[in-house]
């Protein structure tokens, strides 16, 4: 509850409003399922009350106070799995979410994902890390252990769009820095990154950083090492129930980056979709 802990500092509050807020804090974890008017009822307050204290301290209503709660929570939540060893995750992670509803309980969290993930980067900064990207002479994409997949999703998907693309190899240390050895100031490198973090993460941004290229890291936390030499970073809500990092928000946002470069990128697209129809072309089933 750090940031309601914060807004509250300042804010000047009425007596009623100081009760408000002291139910708040013994009842966040329950504020998730409620409405302004329950709030309200259990207080002993009425409705615009409730709105009218979630106004006085930044907030443009209950909803906005009330996902705020929530986010935090999960913040806290995920936070504190990512630290854990994969067992540990396991065995939390199973204890929280029973067998009764898990379907249920799955597509809310995946939900959630997306859903998270999309709002808390600016829309802004989808923009700037495309306009990056096409103003970038060569694109280097990494990730490792988990984010292999989505690295290589995205390298070839990006390809498709725009020339220069160069996938960083994931099968050994000594082989990925080899490869990014020749990245310039005219270049970008693209991490992505999940706890928990490894040096390799590091020594990767710190030759591109050295070498004066353009770094964008995709992570699941503002407190990940390398987010501090990022020229953009975006976040990725991970959360699951299982022992690995969920990749449905890391997706959405590597699939919304090649959409905005497609877009802003028409004509060398459709140039090169046209070539590689070409070439493929003897390759295709007919059915």
């Amino acid at each position: 509850m750090n940031r309601l802990s914060d807004r509250l500092k300042g804010a000047k509050l009425t007596p009623q409003q100081r009760r408000i807020a002291d139910y708040f804090f013994k009842n966040q974890e329950r504020i998730g399922n409620m409405s302004s008017m329950d709030v309200a009822k259990e207080i002993g307050v009425s409705d615009a009350s409730i709105i009218r204290f979630a106004r006085a301290i930044g907030y443009l209503g209950f909803t906005d106070l009330k996902n705020d709660i929530y986010n935090s929570l999960i913040g806290e939540t995920s936070a504190s799995v990512r630290n854990m060893q994969l067992s540990e995750r396991f065995d939390v992670l199973t204890g929280r979410y029973q067998e009764d509803d898990i379907s249920g309980a799955f597509v809310e969290m995946m939900n959630y994902n997306i859903t998270r993930t999309f709002q808390q980067n600016s829309l802004e900064s989808y923009e700037t890390l495309a306009d990056m990207i096409i103003r970038s002479r060569r694109k280097y994409v990494a990730g490792l252990r988990g984010c292999i997949g989505v690295s290589c999703h995205f390298t070839r998907l990006l390809g498709f769009a725009i020339e220069g693309v160069v996938q960083l190899p994931g099968s050994s240390e000594t082989e990925v820095l080899g490869a990014l050895q020749d990245i310039d100031s005219e270049d970008i490198f693209i991490l992505f990154s999940f706890a928990r973090y490894y040096k390799i993460d590091m020594l990767l941004v710190n030759m591109a950083r050295e070498h004066k290229a353009r770094i964008c890291v995709v992570t699941d936390s503002l407190m990940a090492p390398m987010v501090q030499y990022a020229d953009i970073a975006l976040l990725v809500e991970t959360s699951h129930m299982s022992f690995f990092n969920s990749a449905i928000g890391v997706d959405m946002i590597a699939e919304y980056i090649i959409t905005l470069v497609c877009r802003k990128n028409k004509d060398e697209y459709r140039k090169r979709a046209k070539e590689r129809d070409t070439m493929t072309e003897g390759f295709r089933l007919v059915l």
